[in-house]
């Protein structure tokens, strides 16, 4: 930890030094003094963009992780639904988005919700298939031991199962969260009037750049500890079931 935040410093002193030295212009790369510097003095704007960033991202992971796991259950239950279910999520998930935003306007409108649905929709697959494969890999001799007692059937989910794929469920998590934050990303930017991503977009195009800067590191931030919290709360768990 201490030499990756080394590493990060470097970078930015690196950073600073050459903006200086090269005179390089700040509407083109500003120096990391001045993108904290304005982030300071915007701090209120950076705030309010961030919390409905927050919002969004927020419920779009729950959404995913709802959605995600328990398709996955379903799918388990049923081979129908399995493959009517993979099939038509492959499909869905090759179709840019971009290419769907006007049917999302139509449905959804502006506001939050379509934000929500692009960002739900690029994030619940990895949870889905993370969760299916754990659902799936169960040791054959536990799945004959169950067969021979007659377990029924959601006991097996629950008491087997469930357990079993909760690792694959925890990888699908975290693979999931950089998909979860494009999709609010690029909600932002098709149909936002408020947050980060449409901050960025904002200050872009008025060349504020150091503006834009404070706002993707943000944006980063949030990513990283969103990921770093999920990691916790894996070890955590690891170290409950004495993985």
């Amino acid at each position: 930890m201490f030499r990756k935040t080394l590493f990060f410093l470097f970078l930015i002193v690196t950073w600073e030094i050459s903006c200086k030295y090269f005179g390089i212009q700040s509407f083109l790369l500003p120096p990391p003094s001045k993108i904290a510097n304005v982030g300071w003095e915007k701090v209120d704007i950076l705030w309010f963009h961030t919390k409905a960033f927050m919002v969004e991202l927020l419920v779009s992971f729950v959404f995913s992780i709802v959605i995600g796991f328990c398709l996955a259950v379903f799918a388990t239950l049923s081979r129908t639904i399995d493959e009517s279910i993979t099939p038509l999520i492959i499909f869905f998930q090759g179709v840019p988005k971009l290419a769907i935003a006007p049917f999302i306007l139509i449905f959804f409108g502006f506001g939050l919700w379509p934000k929500i649905f692009i960002a739900t929709l690029m994030g619940f697959v990895a949870i889905y298939i993370g969760t299916l494969n754990g659902l799936k890999t169960v040791n054959p001799d536990i799945m004959d031991v169950v067969k021979v007692y007659n377990v029924p059937t959601w006991k097996t989910i629950t008491k087997v199962r469930i357990p079993h794929s909760i690792p694959s469920f925890f990888t699908g998590l975290k693979i999931s969260i950089p998909s979860i934050l494009g999709g609010v990303i690029i909600g932002e930017f098709m149909v936002g009037n408020v947050g980060l991503a449409y901050l960025v977009f904002v200050t872009a195009m008025s060349f504020d750049v150091a503006m834009s800067f404070a706002a993707v590191f943000l944006l980063s931030t949030i990513g990283v500890i969103l990921f770093q919290t999920v990691s916790y709360i894996e070890r955590k768990y690891n170290k409950y079931v004495g993985f």
